[in-house]
């Protein structure tokens, strides 16, 4: 029998407050943020390597009017105007970009065992250096003054406050969302899986989901309001 993982089976949301489950996986709106072209000399650039493409890493709406993109291609950051698609500016990190998030006219770059901030002229202002036993970090976040790393085993970590590295890394089971909260899940068995939920005061909720497929990976994407959103990947013959 042959087994394929689908990269993103379907989006669970999960009501907090209440704990309903609703799979939106089956039909969903799609609205086009922004058209650029790729491999133009106004482009984002885009490279093909043996077993790897490079191209778009990330990206974060900057204004109302502007995109930012992260290109592993050539590790720079480019400026489009999000109505047009045109062109608007560009720069280079210097390193092997992953991640970055944009925050108080500052964008925070996420590399190997660091991450580079810098401001809008893309002046670099200071290097944030993290733990090398944080192996294979790809994302990171930004809330306020607070910065975090967030590892593969879907945890958090602050490696910045108020401009200042802490004294020791601050620990927090499960990946922080854009509302301060902290959400962990796991797989309890092929059809199972759980959701921990924290939030500022330490308030601690476990609720366990079952699944229709045989489940490979259960991946926190986001909160809006009392909403959670899900990545749960399935495996299909």
């Amino acid at each position: 029998m042959k087994i394929k993982l689908l990269l993103i089976s379907c989006i669970i949301l999960l009501k907090v407050n209440g704990w309903a489950q609703k799979t939106s996986g089956i039909s969903f709106a799609v609205e086009r943020m922004c058209l650029i072209p790729w491999n133009t000399e106004t482009g984002l650039p885009y490279m093909q390597g043996p077993g790897r493409n490079l191209g778009a890493a990330s990206f974060e709406m900057i204004d109302d009017f502007t995109i930012a993109v992260l290109t592993n291609a050539t590790n720079e950051i480019y400026l489009f105007n999000s109505i047009s698609g045109k062109f608007v500016s560009k720069f280079s990190i210097h390193f092997q970009g992953k991640d970055f998030a944009y925050g108080y006219n500052t964008f925070y770059i996420l590399g190997e065992y660091q991450i580079g901030v810098f401001d809008k002229t893309a002046k670099l202002k200071r290097m944030i250096e993290f733990d090398k036993k944080h192996i294979a970090v790809v994302r990171m976040a930004v809330l306020g003054s607070s910065v975090y790393i967030l590892t593969p085993d879907g945890n958090s970590y602050l490696v910045e406050s108020n401009g200042q590295k802490p004294a020791k890394e601050e620990f927090h089971k499960g990946w922080v969302t854009s509302n301060g909260n902290f959400v962990f899940s796991s797989i309890v068995n092929d059809f199972t899986y759980n959701v921990e939920f924290s939030n500022r005061k330490n308030n601690i909720v476990i609720k366990t989901f079952p699944s229709m497929e045989k489940i490979a990976g259960v991946f926190p994407i986001g909160e809006n309001g009392n909403k959670l959103f899900l990545d749960v990947q399935t495996y299909v013959s």
